[in-house]
């Protein structure tokens, strides 16, 4: 793989967006880049932290409520679109994750 360079791209974080400037990877033919940083901090479009509060707040209500929660409680502006698509990638982590995850019977 060859670097190319640092690359600006902006991550959501609970109160806001923040532009981070990662290195960048790409196989000398091309295609698919490779982000260190998104792959080893599992970052998908936001931070965990992001993922987690938005996925948590999802399982007890609609998007629009998790909306109007995210701008009273923490001043953050989000559309009701990029919540859906957050919940959707957490959704695929959890269920490629959970192929290797085992349980441990209960007696």
């Amino acid at each position: 793989m060859r670097t190319k360079g640092e690359q600006p791209k902006a991550y959501q974080i609970p109160y806001g967006e923040v532009v981070v400037h990662r290195h960048v990877y790409q196989r000398s033919g091309g295609g698919a880049t490779y982000c260190p940083l998104e792959r080893d901090g599992r970052i998908i479009t936001s931070t965990p932290q992001l993922a987690k509060q938005v996925s948590s707040k999802l399982a007890y209500g609609s998007a629009r409520e998790v909306q109007r929660d995210l701008l009273d409680n923490h001043g953050r502006t989000s559309s009701v679109s990029y919540l859906q698509r957050l919940r959707e990638a957490v959704a695929s982590v959890v269920e490629m994750k959970e192929e290797t995850w085992s349980y441990a019977p209960l007696n």
